[in-house]
């Protein structure tokens, strides 16, 4: 993960010379803080040398050129139209990701879906039998529960419930939307591209025009047509299946509203004036922020993209022994106070308005730092294991697996304290779970198991079939031994063999 996250990062630093940007690409949007040194020190070097590798071809005084605002101290005009142009890009980040992820719904497959609510009698499907096997399926009967169905080159009809039907990741036939939607997007963006040509591209050519309204001549009615048609364009593309990211889409997105809403900023307050391109480039990054959910990834972005930090002449001539240029330069005060203000007063609205909707897409959470790069062999020899539980219930196909490994490495540990955790599996209330689910869990794992011919299947049945005898015979209490006992025998067994440890 840390080698992709560093080429992730070094693309970014090589594409755009922006090697700080993409260090903090690294350790901020992808990493999300590992602060470690086989982190930080990765991220660092693979950012530089990218930079340094594509220096003689690619521009390397900002994409957006401007007067450097940086050397002069900030204004109080600047400081206050930081604070309110913040809230108002963080409420717009927040309506353009949640119409993005409204797009994304669209987004054509590869195959239709074949789940066990969209798969009809007679279709066929692919399903996943085994570690890496795909084998085509033919569907039989349905019931309301169950679906019968007969795999290719086998004669054995065979059947599994919803939730195991839809562990065996099933798709359909090939997926023909993309072959309208992606050209019909294209279409669009040609027809009006032929009014706007700022449209075309990832968003720079209309971000320059935001950032120099005045040179370019455009009015405010023709700005809001761009940025109505940037986010139709961009929302099209992503839902006819493009892949893409909204980074630059952003910067764009941000400094066209910023340069609407300045529009409107009385220029006569005592405050003194703001330079239009200040207001584009402030309200580009308190837009951007919340759109890349990492704040100060994008406050630097910024920065490098209008070079508004500290010039390299100042830090050789700091090495050097000459302070008097860095001195000078203020240390870029004069444009990373307005950018901070602007970003947190973003990120602030932001969170406010999006704390009932989650728009951060869920990842895999990692072992702690401590544990990360330490073999799960050697992590459950130190103690018990925390069990594997999936965010749904129905989620079954990486417990089933989770659960094979955990139980296994137990076992060769003698680590009888992490059998009986992982097998108790408690509620969210801390309650345990009934017998009826534990029984119905075995059988989903059962079926699972004979799909994936797996050489514990026919434990697997006879934990089950034990399970089911013993159940009217148990009482709730009893749950947790009662699987400790069936999940052992299904996991640690093997085909005509016995167990020879009673555990």
């Amino acid at each position: 993960r840390r080698l992709v996250a560093c080429g992730a990062g070094a693309g970014l630093a090589a594409v755009y010379s922006v090697p700080i940007s993409g260090a903090l690409y690294t350790i901020e949007h992808i990493l999300n803080w590992d602060m470690s040194l086989g982190a930080l020190l990765p991220a660092i070097a693979a950012s530089c040398v990218a930079t340094l590798v594509t220096y003689p071809v690619v521009e390397t005084d900002g994409l957006y050129h401007m007067p450097r605002y940086s050397k002069e101290w900030p204004s109080a005009g600047i400081l206050i139209w930081a604070l309110a142009i913040g809230p108002i890009c963080g409420i717009a980040a927040a309506l353009f990701l949640k119409v993005i992820r409204f797009a994304r719904g669209f987004r054509p497959n590869g195959r239709f879906g074949a789940t066990f609510t969209e798969i009809a009698v007679g279709q066929n499907a692919i399903v996943a039998v085994g570690d890496q096997e795909m084998r085509n399926a033919t569907i039989l009967r349905k019931t309301a529960d169950r679906i019968f169905f007969k795999l290719d080159h086998d004669t054995k009809e065979r059947s599994l419930s919803s939730e195991g039907w839809n562990m065996m990741e099933p798709h359909g036939a090939r997926n023909w939307h993309i072959l309208i939607g992606m050209p019909s997007a294209f279409l669009l963006l040609a027809v009006l591209s032929i009014r706007c040509p700022s449209l075309l591209g990832n968003g720079r050519a209309l971000a320059e025009v935001a950032i120099h309204r005045l040179q370019h001549g455009h009015s405010v009615a023709a700005l809001v047509s761009m940025l109505v048609c940037k986010v139709l364009v961009t929302v099209a593309a992503i839902a006819s299946g493009v892949d893409g990211g909204t980074l630059t889409p952003s910067v764009a997105i941000g400094a066209t509203l910023g340069a609407i809403v300045g529009q409107g900023w009385p220029e006569t307050w005592p405050v003194g004036p703001i330079g239009e391109d200040e207001k584009a480039i402030l309200a580009s990054a308190a837009f951007l922020a919340p759109a890349m959910r990492s704040p100060v990834t994008a406050l630097w972005l910024i920065v490098e993209f209008t070079a508004q930090g500290v010039f390299r002449e100042e830090l050789l001539a700091l090495a050097q022994g000459d302070p008097s240029l860095i001195i000078q330069s203020k240390f870029a005060v004069g444009m990373l106070l307005p950018l901070a203000t602007a970003v947190s007063a973003a990120m602030c609205v932001f969170d406010f308005v999006s704390r009932d909707v989650s728009v951060k897409e869920s990842t895999p959470q990692d072992p702690p730092p401590a544990q990360r790069d330490i073999p799960m062999r050697q992590r459950s020899a130190g103690g018990s294991l925390a069990p594997f539980r999936c965010a749904s219930d129905l989620d079954l196909g990486n417990e089933v697996v989770h659960m094979r490994q955990s139980l296994s490495l137990a076992r060769q540990n003698s680590d009888e304290a992490a059998l009986i955790e992982l097998v108790s599996y408690p509620s969210e209330k801390g309650e345990t779970r009934s017998l009826k689910d534990e029984r119905m869990r075995l059988a989903d794992i059962e079926e699972a198991s004979v799909m994936q011919e797996s050489p514990s299947a026919a434990s697997v049945g006879s934990a089950a079939v034990e399970l089911q005898q013993r159940e009217t015979q148990t009482q709730p209490k009893d749950c947790s031994k009662l699987c400790l006992e069936g999940v052992t025998l299904m996991l640690l067994g093997r085909r005509g063999r016995s167990l020879r440890d009673p555990r």
